[in-house]
């Protein structure tokens, strides 16, 4: 029986058809499983001859059935090529176009044949290893610029790009994450929608559940931010409130240039925030913080969501206008050094600008013991 001498997978592909004793077009099903096992070799999306001429022809194919040193071993991988042609332009094509009847053993004969075929590619090398191309991603030398990235994604096949890329997310915490911000930063605008959902589905999965920092950081830096929307609801959520409780933490050792708690939040800080789900309740907590009376959560939003706070006040934010105007009327020389990199060109009459111009302008500044109540509580040490 057919069924005993080939291989399940091309077995299954065909049965329908076999068993029903439609013989050609158990055929054509045999000539499309080997296809597809072409364009899953190389991530190729031709097909015929085309897909035939580019996956084994030239001196470079994408599939070598041999080392292709000597001449014996060419004319062997040209024999193959003319051979793969021959099926589509002899076997596949006139029963695709007309009306074929084909015997049992005539089905059996050509199949078999195709069965030897996939044998022989699917034992062949291909110039996609996905084992060398993890370890050029992860490689110490990777070159962390969108270019290089683009690059290095240009080489791995199409069909292969959304499994290679969820192969790397799982292996994450084992590489640079800087680096590998540049690799997802590509690779997934690469993806058709499809593909997209896909992936961040990966993603929804592990935020769903993660409670280490470390893999929470990983994910904050490689995620390409402006695609945060695509992570699932709930999973946003969760995270983006792990991410405002370590914000209320937040505090920052200006004289020692360490943050004393809320770094998970930081990783958000310099142009991510700006894409959270609830940036609303986020900005607050950080206002609020600018009106402590502990230096060190003042500082923490100056050193890492001053900027945050001043893109994403989209309405006026009378609170915020308070704060500032108050920290300018004490002296506090942080404060203006801030609005005074900000305003160092003309700026344009804003709703900001106008609350605080006045006090900006008649700054005086105090030394900070007069800014600040200090105790022993207050030192770090």
């Amino acid at each position: 029986m057919l069924e005993t001498q080939i291989d399940k997978k091309l077995w299954d592909s065909i049965k329908k058809n076999y068993e029903s004793r439609s013989f050609s077009e158990s055929i054509i099903d045999a000539i499309y499983f080997l296809s597809n096992l072409i364009r899953d070799k190389t991530g190729l999306e031709s097909d015929g001859a085309s897909l035939i001429g580019q996956a084994f022809g030239g001196t470079q194919p994408l599939i070598k059935v041999n080392a292709m040193q000597t001449e014996s071993e060419i004319n062997v991988q040209k024999g193959l090529e003319q051979i793969l042609r021959g099926m589509y332009q002899a076997i596949r094509n006139p029963r695709s176009h007309d009306k074929f009847d084909d015997s049992q053993k005539e089905a059996d004969a050509i199949i078999t044949f195709i069965d030897y075929l996939c044998s022989v590619i699917d034992q062949s090398k291909t110039q996609f290893s996905e084992v060398e191309f993890l370890s050029r991603v992860f490689d110490s030398n990777f070159v962390p610029n969108i270019r290089y990235a683009e690059l290095l994604v240009e080489e791995i096949p199409k069909r292969k790009r959304l499994n290679f890329a969820i192969e790397v997310y799982k292996k994450k915490e084992t590489g640079d994450g800087k680096k590998l911000a540049f690799f997802f930063h590509v690779i997934v605008r690469q993806f058709n929608e499809e593909e997209i959902t896909q992936f961040f589905t990966v993603v929804s999965d592990e935020l769903t559940t993660v409670t280490e920092e470390k893999t929470i950081r990983f994910n904050l830096q490689i995620i390409p931010f402006d695609m945060w929307y695509r992570i699932r609801e709930i999973s946003r959520i969760r995270i983006e409130n792990s991410l405002m409780e370590s914000m209320r933490d937040g505090k920052y050792l200006e004289n020692q240039d360490i943050c004393k708690g809320g770094s998970l939040a930081t990783w958000v800080a310099w142009g991510k925030l700006k894409h959270f789900t609830f940036i609303g309740e986020a900005i607050e907590i950080l206002v609020k913080k600018l009106d402590s009376n502990d230096r060190t959560e003042i500082d923490y939003v100056l050193k890492y969501f001053w900027d945050d706070i001043l893109e994403n006040n989209k309405l006026p934010n009378y609170y915020f206008f308070s704060i500032v105007n108050q920290k300018l009327k004490d002296g506090d020389k942080r404060f203006y050094t801030k609005l005074e990199d900000l305003f160092k060109w003309d700026v344009e009459e804003t709703e900001f600008y106008k609350a605080i111009q006045k006090e900006y302008n008649n700054f005086q500044e105090r030394e900070e013991s007069q800014v600040f109540d200090i105790n022993d509580d207050d030192l770090p040490f």
